[in-house]
């Protein structure tokens, strides 16, 4: 009997494990969250993270190129809805798409960045309009036109093409 609680303990343990990721994860409390809307230097100055330049990124010339070719910075907004808590998608990623537009010509300042609780909510509440479930996830924007939403965690390989598709419609 005891052999079977610890068998059943361990087996729940990895069950739990095996589930956990930003997408979900709320349960991760050695970070305390940043929540609110911020720019690219605050959130640097509060996240508590290790790296914020990505230094092993280095987008292609071809994809920086046809981005400028797209992209109108001066009407065109990137909104970027993240967690510091969130280690496994959004420390690795944000960095890189910072670093990619700025390659592409954007004041990172100018981007909007929205942190998150553990229970996905911002006191702007603007995690709702957008219908954001996943964390980090880049909105773009032209005026009041939602050009497109991209689910940019870790094991999402197209988000690069997925930017430039939207911004190329």
């Amino acid at each position: 009997m005891k052999l079977r609680r610890i068998l059943l303990s361990t087996l729940t343990l990895i069950i739990m494990c095996c589930t956990i990721s930003c997408s979900d994860d709320t349960t991760n409390p050695t970070t305390d969250a940043i929540v609110g809307k911020f720019t690219w230097s605050q959130w640097m100055q509060q996240a508590g993270w290790a790296n914020y330049t990505a230094p092993e990124y280095t987008p292609a010339d071809s994809l920086i190129s046809a981005l400028q070719a797209n992209i109108d910075v001066a009407t065109y907004q990137f909104i970027i809805f993240g967690s510091n808590w969130c280690h496994v998608d959004c420390e690795p990623m944000m960095p890189k798409i910072m670093k990619l537009l700025e390659l592409v010509g954007y004041d990172k300042d100018s981007i909007a960045i929205y942190g998150l609780s553990r229970d996905k909510k911002e006191p702007a509440d603007a995690i709702a309009a957008f219908n954001i479930k996943y964390v980090p996830t880049v909105v773009i924007c032209n005026g009041a036109d939602v050009l497109g939403t991209i689910v940019a965690e870790s094991d999402n390989k197209n988000w690069e093409q997925q930017i430039l598709d939207a911004v190329s419609k």
